[in-house]
């Protein structure tokens, strides 16, 4: 209940319209206005699977496949190849339904997440992360998680990167709506940016071929030029 389906550009633009026309409430008058934690950054020394992991549909028996890469200077590259295609009629899946006698009905997914506080800079202080990247003009969700949230639930907000050109997206807390495999709470929960886990993005655009988005840095800022954030969990 409080569900609905986001299966549309149109609708994911909606949401993220009215996301912008709530008041909220968040930061006491004390607290400092130049906030900025150096939340993610990649570097060439380490070693990704201690903090990162990827997926893709093939979880389901899709055809889709991702990595992520680092550079030699420090750009994390998360890039791969979607595919529509669906598993054969015969294989059956649970892996998004909760169930191993449903079979599955869609594809066209990858993505990478950080592991379960992996990031340990505490986001209380921001209302925003503002992100330094390079796009191939492709759709992508940007993903958070929190403390309180159960399996396949995320905040996410959309973002659309020019293609070749290096970007600093700045990404309001309160445009980050609840989801649940894709559907988005109509209630309107919001994000408490203090109870945060883990950050990650996901490609499912509904068009099958390769991407590639290079991340350069992520910060948690407080920006006082945004709305004051109302907060849930």
């Amino acid at each position: 209940e409080g569900w609905a389906g986001m299966r549309s550009m149109s609708m994911w633009t909606e949401a993220m319209t009215q996301a912008r026309k709530v008041k909220h409430a968040l930061f006491e008058s004390d607290l400092t206005p130049d906030v900025k934690l150096d939340w993610v950054k990649f570097s060439p020394d380490e070693d990704l699977g201690e903090r990162w992991q990827t997926a893709s549909d093939s979880a389901w028996g899709g055809m889709s496949s991702c990595s992520l890469e680092v550079t030699g200077d420090g750009l994390g590259v998360f890039k791969g190849a979607i595919s529509l295609e669906l598993p054969p009629p015969h294989l059956e899946t649970g892996f998004l339904y909760g169930s191993t006698t449903k079979q599955a009905t869609k594809a066209g997914m990858c993505g990478f997440t950080s592991k379960r506080d992996a990031l340990h800079s505490n986001l209380e202080h921001c209302n925003a992360l503002k992100i330094k990247l390079k796009g191939d003009g492709r759709v992508y969700l940007v993903n958070l998680r929190t403390e309180a949230l159960r399996q396949g639930d995320l905040y996410q907000t959309l973002i659309k990167p020019e293609a070749g050109e290096w970007k600093e997206l700045l990404l309001p807390f309160g445009n980050f709506q609840l989801t649940h495999y894709g559907m988005i709470n109509v209630n309107g929960v919001k994000m408490n940016p203090r109870t945060v886990v883990s950050f990650g993005v996901t490609i499912q655009d509904g068009k099958e071929g390769p991407f590639e988005l290079q991340i350069d840095s992520v910060s948690a800022v407080r920006d006082l030029s945004l709305p004051e954030l109302e907060q849930d969990c």
